[in-house]
């Protein structure tokens, strides 16, 4: 299994300082030993609208000249709205994502069914305003079809340029991993599956863990680690938004081993880095960044010895 950084952590909106230039981000996963990077398309970093041919090629040699892949492409999809212009508007920029991915290289690209977005105030991003917004007289239910056909269109497009789109298990419309998977399973197509992320599972026992990573199975082929506190216990906390939570990453690393994952567990850093509630510098991002990292390492080993597998390299 692979490890890999998502380039969210270093856009700038979470620490006090400005944002990384991929060139800087790709020397950092080198440097701390991560084997991929996950692209987050979108400014300030790498949108689609601002990457022309000439610099698609640069970011495909910078990956190689650091010896790291690129493993995913993250888009940031809201295909549930009710206004008709909005679910297009979605679709054109997760088509430009897609044609972003294939010239990159990519193989994966991470999609939401209803991503509520960010608002930034003083250049850090929230998600309180987002989250808080709701549309009035509209169901789930019309919301899962809206978002269903969107993704069915965006299949094709995957399909035509050779990647997969990834549905994370990500509220809302898709709220529990069962959704995603049903959402996966009613397109049924080669290039929709899925992006499973431990912190979103409801139920953390070891069993409740690994059933639904049994669940998913082959269809798993991109996953996010987050949380960068370690406790005496060796449990990570994570804050989801919707409070702190003990995640059980080492049930849920047993899991992929179990179902013969060969992708890969991206770090990402979504989450202010404050100390006594002040915005710290891009420093602070980095201690959280190779704190997580050692416990990824670790806990990816432990969980190896556990299925009985040779030692990793």
């Amino acid at each position: 299994m692979k490890t890999a950084l998502y380039t969210v952590t270093y856009n700038g909106q979470f620490y006090k300082g400005l944002p990384l230039s991929l060139e800087e981000i790709f020397a950092r996963v080198a440097d701390m030993g991560f084997d991929a990077v996950e692209i987050g398309a979108k400014r300030p970093v790498a949108s689609p609208l601002d990457l022309d041919g000439d610099r698609r090629r640069a970011i495909r040699q910078l990956a190689a000249d650091h010896g790291v892949e690129i493993g995913c492409i993250a888009g940031y999809s809201n295909l549930a709205s009710p206004v008709l212009e909005q679910r297009e508007a979605q679709l054109v920029m997760l088509r430009e994502t897609i044609r972003l991915a294939a010239d990159l290289r990519a193989p994966v690209v991470r999609v939401f069914a209803a991503w509520p977005g960010v608002t930034l105030r003083d250049g850090q991003s929230y998600y309180e305003l987002a989250k808080s917004y709701k549309w009035h007289d509209v169901t789930w239910f019309e919301q899962w079809q809206w978002a269903r056909q969107g993704l069915e269109e965006a299949s094709r497009w995957a399909e035509e340029y050779g990647v997969v789109l990834a549905l994370q298990n990500h509220k809302p419309v898709t709220n529990t991993y069962q959704d995603t998977l049903a959402m996966v399973r009613e397109i049924a197509s080669p290039n929709v599956r899925a992006c499973i992320d431990a912190p979103h599972l409801a139920d953390q026992s070891d069993e409740g863990v690994r059933r639904a990573i049994l669940d998913v199975g082959p269809l798993e082929v991109w996953s996010h680690f987050g949380g960068y506190e370690e406790t005496p216990n060796r449990q990570i906390y994570e804050d989801t938004g919707e409070g702190v939570i003990s995640v059980n990453y080492p049930a849920f690393f047993r899991a992929l081993y179990e179902i013969k994952y060969e992708g890969a567990i991206a770090y990402e850093g979504c989450g202010p880095s404050l100390v006594r509630h002040e915005y710290q510098g891009v420093g602070e991002a980095d201690r959280r960044v190779r704190l997580a990292l050692a416990y990824m390492q670790r806990e990816l080993a432990a969980a190896e010895a556990a299925m009985g597998m040779p030692a990793a390299r």
